[in-house]
């Protein structure tokens, strides 16, 4: 054999990765690392991280279902009857009744003929969007899609586009750039818009009646993702569906996760009975992978029933708390960008400068407050944010100690 060839995997010439080291550099350097922290008790109103308990306003926990009792107790059951794995793949031995009980749960929660759950929700959206536009996409498939659309989105659709499906990027929640670009692209055969109800980094809400008056106009589907909308908007957490009072049938894919509201791990894809059958068959990342495992999926199970019954009350009690939050941060002074108007659970706080974002979550954990820094890459640069998270488990205390403590740390570092 002839030597070994240096580099064909050597990290060391991958500019992400470069990137990275770079960024992590300048955190340690600075002594302001916050990521990837070890959270050591259940992530609820309050947690304990590194060894401090700290008012939680970084978790997609928005029922305050986490560590419910109920929904423990259910995971464990699952464990005794079924054990802690299945055994196999979705369509060969792994699919058991649990599953097809939760899939029967979401579809109806959602108002959707079937549903189909997978994995992880990032999965879930990589494969949909892969199995719909495959070989064969060529001069036939379009997808629209907006700027802030889940990475989860947007790296299905890149996947998608080297199978030959052409991709348009339209500004955030800009309708009259989506008519351009659906006006422009017509000659496509097969066309979808992809979008988020809620979303995840600025916490507005898509204007979905919009979008479904230009797929109408031009002939196009529509697929939604409801992974931070579920238990937050709708009078009882139904979604974007039950926000806009919408039919059944006027959005094409719901997809949604059973990671935040819902607190378990998986996603999921309600669509039609035609759909349902393939992306149970078609969907490589699915076929090929193991299934949820009894546990995760018994706990997503009575989290969905969980909603049923309570949701209204939930979502009601959510709704005091974001109002509370955003009325007093908004006369604190800080930039929410478009949460006034929207109030969902995802308040940013404009920061912009890439370091004192790092620095606001450090000095906010030091003064009991456990909250995420947003930065470059996951932002454009210069538009650097801290992510708040409100619960409907967190106290009146819990929101005036958080304002208390982002205004002192606002005025510190000259944002307010």
């Amino acid at each position: 054999m002839g030597e070994k060839k240096k580099g064909l995997i050597n990290l060391e010439n991958n500019p992400q990765l470069q990137l990275l080291d770079h960024i992590c550099c300048e955190l340690d350097k600075a002594d302001v690392n916050t990521y990837q922290q070890t959270v050591q008790s259940a992530l609820m109103n309050r947690a304990v991280v590194e060894g401090n308990e700290l008012i939680v306003f970084g978790s997609y926990n928005y029922a305050g279902l986490n560590n419910d009792p109920r929904i423990n107790e259910a995971a464990k059951n699952a464990v005794d009857k079924f054990g802690t794995g299945t055994g196999g793949v979705w369509i060969l031995g792994g699919y058991n009744e649990i599953h097809k009980k939760l899939e029967s749960e979401i579809a109806d929660f959602v108002n959707k003929d079937r549903a189909v759950i997978f994995g992880s929700g990032f999965t879930t959206n990589v494969s949909i969007i892969t199995a719909l536009f495959g070989q064969g996409s060529k001069d036939r498939d379009a997808i629209f899609y907006d700027n802030y659309a889940h990475h989860s989105i947007q790296e299905g659709i890149q996947l998608a586009s080297h199978f030959g499906a052409a991709r348009f990027r339209f500004a955030h929640n800009d309708m009259a750039q989506l008519e351009s670009l659906l006006e422009q692209n017509s000659r496509y055969k097969r066309k979808i818009i992809i979008v988020d109800s809620v979303y995840s980094m600025l916490g507005d809400i898509v204007p979905m009646p919009e979008v479904l008056a230009l797929a109408a106009k031009y002939d196009s589907a529509v697929m939604t993702d409801e992974a931070h909308a579920i238990g937050v908007i709708g009078k009882t957490g139904r979604g974007i569906q039950e926000y806009y009072g919408l039919k059944k049938d006027e959005i094409e894919i719901v997809m949604g996760t059973f990671s935040k509201t819902i607190p378990s791990t998986g996603g999921f894809a309600a669509v039609n009975e035609r759909l349902a059958e393939y992306f149970e068959n078609g969907c490589n990342q699915r076929v090929f992978t193991a299934s949820s495992t009894p546990a995760n999926t018994a706990a997503a199970l009575e989290g969905v029933r969980i909603l049923k019954e309570e949701g209204e009350q939930r979502v009601a009690k959510l709704r005091t708390n974001i109002d509370h939050y955003i009325d007093e941060m908004t006369a604190a002074g800080f930039n929410l960008l478009n949460s006034p108007t929207f109030r969902t659970a995802v308040i940013p706080i404009l920061v912009k400068d890439e370091n004192k974002v790092m620095q606001f979550s450090k000095m906010a954990q030091e003064r009991g407050v456990f909250i995420h820094p947003i930065r470059f890459p996951a932002v454009p640069m210069g538009q650097a944010l801290m992510r708040s998270c409100v619960m409907a488990s967190h106290t009146h205390s819990d929101i005036e100690t958080a304002v208390r403590v982002f205004k002192e740390i606002g005025k510190e570092l000259a944002i307010i």
